[in-house]
């Protein structure tokens, strides 16, 4: 499964966000204020192998979200 797309991702036990939640992150500004940890992933598959289970939303600002489920989430 190749991807190239940037993703909007976190991490379930950061829920603030403070820190970069994998390797290749980077913050991004969004028009209109607010803003996320970024990704390009080049194999969805590969990501979920090296960060483990993971919740893939649909649409977030236009892009997909992707969390790693590493915490409990209430």
């Amino acid at each position: 499964m190749s991807e190239q797309k940037p993703y909007i991702v976190s991490r379930a036990s950061d829920a603030l966000g403070d820190s970069p939640p994998c390797e290749g992150a980077y913050k991004a500004t969004f028009i209109g204020g607010g803003s996320a940890w970024m990704i390009e992933i080049p194999n969805l598959l590969e990501f979920v192998e090296e960060y483990g289970r993971c919740v893939i939303h649909k649409k977030d600002r236009g892009y997909t979200r992707i969390q790693i489920y590493d915490d409990w989430i209430e």
